[in-house]
């Protein structure tokens, strides 16, 4: 971070990963840890120093909203999407014969029915 500041370069991923003699795909490999615990903490702080820094240009209005917006996306695993867990509960079970759910119904189907008018609706 201090050779982004001395060559007045925005902290950036690639700017890091530059002033440390590594690409990003290291970066990302210290990130998850392929390479220790101590550069996975390194990477971590790193990467939350510059999204932090992002963050503060963004609301400054230092940087232009899209640019921050594909910078952190790109380097940092934001998203605007929504997580949609759908459960599909079948309450018939796993019976797929109309045979097999007609000898579920009960046998004698007069009982417990309701007398009503009836009327078409429009």
């Amino acid at each position: 971070l201090e050779w982004c500041f001395k060559y007045d370069s925005r902290p950036g991923v690639e700017g890091v990963c530059l002033a440390l003699g590594i690409d990003r795909t290291t970066l990302g490999r210290w990130e998850a840890g392929e390479c220790g615990t101590d550069k996975r903490t390194i990477a971590k702080k790193i990467k939350s120093i510059i999204a932090q820094y992002l963050e503060n240009l963004a609301v400054n209005s230092k940087i232009n909203p899209v640019t921050y917006i594909f910078l952190t996306k790109n380097n940092h695993g934001y998203t605007d999407g929504h997580n949609i867990n759908i459960n599909v509960n079948n309450p018939l079970g796993d019976v797929q014969d109309a045979n097999q759910l007609t000898n579920r119904l009960p046998q004698d189907l007069d009982q417990g029915i309701i007398e009503g008018q009836w009327r078409e609706l429009s």
